[in-house]
């Protein structure tokens, strides 16, 4: 459970600034010396449209769309423009971006789609029209992470409730044979932890380790979570 939650908060924390420094981060240009790949602009610096994307500038994005910005061009790391709007939950800009061509279900180098970065992040609007458009839920990034584990890890309820009403699977397991149950349930959300039960999550799934959600609760102190899984019959055997 260590490495998986140390790799959320990596992949997070990577783009968007850490602690007191976060909001800051997040106002920064988050594409100094990023270069690009893929580039079939010309004459236009895809760079155009990726800060504008993550600044939420829709003037500028559509700007640097009608001068020729290939709206699918991704930078080393592997970050469209759709995937820079989505995370910073810019509405606006990922609905141009959308109807300009953007791939919803394009992938960072580590896996991670537009609908993963958006769910991890609690962006409920944006969330939902990415589904609307073609989303695919069952995306898996390199970890094995799903958008659904992902907002269960962070407590996004809301964000959590439409991903299993559009068909995320509440039993789908990542690398380390972890559920979102699990994960929510170490992390004390217990309004999501209730959800994930109500729709089926299954309390006496054992990850790699062999450790239940209830075994991950109660050695983090989640009391109320452990009471909860034990009135749907998690033990401690």
């Amino acid at each position: 459970m260590k490495r998986v939650i140390a790799i959320m908060l990596f992949g997070i924390l990577a783009s968007f600034g850490c602690g007191e420094k976060k909001e800051e981060a997040t106002k920064a240009n988050p594409l100094n010396e990023r270069a690009y790949v893929n580039d079939k602009n010309k004459g236009v610096a895809p760079e155009e449209l990726w800060v504008a994307a993550s600044q939420g500038d829709l003037k500028e994005a559509k700007l640097a769309l009608d001068k020729g910005a290939d709206v699918n061009t991704k930078d080393k790391e592997g970050w469209t423009a759709l995937i820079w709007a989505s995370a910073k939950g810019h509405l606006d800009v990922v609905k141009l971006l959308l109807d300009k061509g953007g791939d919803v279900n394009t992938e960072t180098n580590e896996g991670r789609t537009a609908l993963i970065w958006a769910s991890s992040l609690g962006r409920l609007d944006v969330v939902k029209l990415l589904l609307d458009r073609g989303a695919d839920v069952t995306v898996k990034d390199k970890e094995g992470q799903t958008a659904l584990i992902w907002g269960s890890a962070e407590g996004h309820l809301d964000v959590v409730k439409l991903l299993l009403d559009r068909g995320a699977d509440v039993i789908v397991k990542d690398k380390e044979g972890q559920t979102a149950l699990i994960i929510a349930s170490f992390e004390g959300h217990l309004d999501v932890v209730k959800l994930l039960l109500d729709k089926g999550a299954d309390v006496t799934v054992k990850d790699k380790e062999g450790q239940t959600a209830l075994y991950y609760a109660t050695k983090q102190g989640q009391t109320d979570v452990g009471d909860l899984l034990k009135t749907h019959g998690a033990t401690t055997d």
